[in-house]
């Protein structure tokens, strides 16, 4: 029987277009069927139709295979498409933020000023080569800060923070990228060195608030594909606002926020302490000491003769004392004693004495308190038990048996002390977040008589932390997605169906963007109470918008919302383009 088969093991890459040809099963049957002459028979259409069903399949095989625009069948769910993105993706690549350069003197550093205002304070000796090795000599610094959502839609950079299982988005006051070359190499900075961050901003706070929110510090980790906390932001206002609306209110509110912090902290520190217990330090062996010159001598005492039981009305620590005693006895049945190295000296008439009581003490695992008692004297000394030759190589293979079982038992306890530390101090930051969420809410609540004024102002502030990398940092807060929400398609004016592809969200109250794969149905997250805009960026890159006005004209009765989204027909070359588009700055 011969086999006729062509295998391809390298087989030449087809181009979109090729694949394209053949995708339209629909287009290919109707050429046939307009053209009688050459129109199939049953036999030959049904082969017809089994063929360019076959097609189609490869066409969408090879689309997967070859990375080209993905469908919804592709990835059914957000996760797995940006799982297949960039981490860092900007929708225009040709648009980005400049960095500012700085020439340093890596052996004296300096404090370096942005355009804005905010300064890089870099100590010396504060750059290493890819080997480790200190840099000296000038080095290039680049920086540059990104402040609103403008700013963040461009930038590509996600503002999604996931903490405890709960998706948040990041509220930034503030974001900046830095990083060091000399001679065309990238550098890393010096693990003993922090460059010092004073970073100005503007953030939206409520009417009135007379301290500005509480902020973290996030780096974003690219390989790992999220945002990894730092710390808390030292951030503080500029200047202080003109306008206090009920003042009173204003006070208790935030009065009442402080109390609800320190007693959240209490909690953290007591749950912090009762981790500790519920995972205890495993206990390390006691190391066998070698007996030397110094006379050891026998001890034989029976440890409840010489630590009685103890009685309710007595201290824990000595039932601890008889335990350790006991273990003691037990674990080296032939155990001598000798006086330890800071110990008080005995005298030749001490060493002569026939002592009629023993007391012993343990001071730690090594060290006891040994009390000879006699009608006419009392001697106390420090002693270590010991071990003669013969028995002491016996328990040092024990111990280090023991030692390397305890080595493990150690490192299983830190790293699950560790998942559990790191779980509640994320809880801590998700509580506090929402604490404050709250406590704006409230603010918002109180007006003052004059209803034109707004409820938010935006305010100058200024971020202080460390930076002990380079990359991007972010003082930021995790604040919850939008409780209105409704199921969403997108149409454009033409009625073409926008989908499978990547659409943004943006509250005028909140500096943060989200970020979500448009899809038919999409359940979209929105505050009915404030301005939004939603946007996305078409496949011949051009801006499709449904802007806050058609946000305000949604039915709240209604399920399902088609967001009609206006292309707008413009060529963008620049941020300027960008912004003249979505028309949604923040009030100055």
């Amino acid at each position: 029987m011969n086999n006729h088969y062509n295998f391809k093991i390298n087989p030449e890459k087809l181009s979109k277009e090729k694949l394209e040809q053949h995708r339209d099963f629909d287009a290919l049957l109707q050429k046939y069927q307009e053209n009688p002459s050459t129109k199939p028979r049953a036999a030959s259409y049904r082969w017809l139709k089994m063929v360019g069903a076959t097609v189609a399949a490869a066409s969408i095989a090879l689309a997967i295979y070859f990375n080209l625009p993905q469908t919804a069948d592709v990835f059914p769910t957000a996760d797995a498409y940006f799982a297949s993105q960039d981490f860092i993706n900007p929708p225009f690549k040709h648009i980005q933020t400049p960095f500012s350069k700085y020439e340093v003197d890596a052996n004296q550093g300096g404090i370096y000023h942005y355009k804005n205002g905010s300064q890089l304070i870099i100590p010396p000796a504060a750059f290493v080569n890819q080997k480790g090795q200190l840099v000296t000599g000038n080095v290039n610094v680049k920086y540059r800060e990104f402040h609103d959502f403008v700013d963040f839609f461009l930038s590509g950079i996600p503002m999604e923070y996931d903490s405890a299982n709960v998706r948040y988005h990041l509220e930034s006051a503030g974001m900046m990228e830095i990083y060091a070359e000399q001679n065309g190499e990238r550098l890393s900075m010096n693990p003993e060195k922090n460059i010092d961050v004073v970073l100005l901003s503007k953030i939206n706070v409520p009417k009135g608030a007379l301290t500005p929110p509480n902020y973290n510090i996030y780096k974003l980790d690219v390989a790992q594909r999220n945002w990894r906390y730092e710390g808390i932001d030292q951030i503080a206002f500029l200047s202080a606002q003109t306008t206090l609306p009920d003042e009173e209110a204003i006070q208790n509110a935030t009065q009442a926020l402080s109390e609800q912090l320190k007693k959240l902290e209490k909690q953290h520190d007591e749950a912090l302490i009762a981790l500790s217990i519920a995972i205890p330090l495993p206990s390390a062996p006691i190391k066998p000491i070698k007996a030397t010159g110094n006379n050891p001598f026998d001890l034989d005492f029976d440890v409840d003769a010489i630590l009685p039981p103890a009685t309710p009305g007595e201290q824990a620590s000595i039932t601890q004392e008889r335990a350790h005693l006991k273990a003691l006895k037990a674990k080296y049945g032939n155990i001598y004693w000798q006086l330890a190295p800071n110990s008080p000296s005995m005298d030749e008439q001490a060493k002569k004495m026939v002592w009629q009581d023993v007391k012993i003490k343990p001071l730690d695992q090594n060290n006891f308190e040994l009390t000879l008692i006699h009608t006419s004297r009392r001697v106390k000394v420090i002693v270590n038990p010991v071990l003669k030759a013969s028995d002491f190589e016996k328990e040092m293979n024990n111990y280090r048996n023991q030692y390397a079982a305890y080595e493990q038992a150690l490192a299983t306890q830190q790293q699950q002390l560790k998942v559990r530390e790191k779980a509640l101090q994320a809880k801590l930051v998700a509580d506090k977040a929402a604490m404050q969420q709250a406590f704006e809410e409230q603010l918002a609540s109180v007006e003052s008589s004059d209803s034109t004024t707004p409820k938010f102002v935006n305010q100058k502030v200024v971020n202080k932390f460390k930076a002990s990398s380079f990359g991007i940092w972010n003082c930021d807060r995790p604040v919850r997605p939008a409780t209105d929400q409704v199921n969403g398609s997108f149409v454009d004016d033409d009625k073409k169906t926008h989908q499978d592809r990547i659409a943004f969200l943006a509250d005028k109250q909140k500096n943060t963007i989200a970020r979500f794969y448009a899809q038919k149905d999409y359940q979209i997250h929105y505050n009915q109470d404030s301005d939004n805009l939603l946007w996305l960026v078409t496949p011949d890159k051009k801006i499709a918008v449904f802007r806050p006005e058609k946000f305000k004209r949604i039915n709240q009765g209604k399920d399902e919302v088609t967001f009609a989204v206006k292309v707008i027909e413009k060529e963008i070359k620049s941020e300027k383009d960008v912004r003249a588009i979505l028309q949604f700055e923040r009030e100055e």
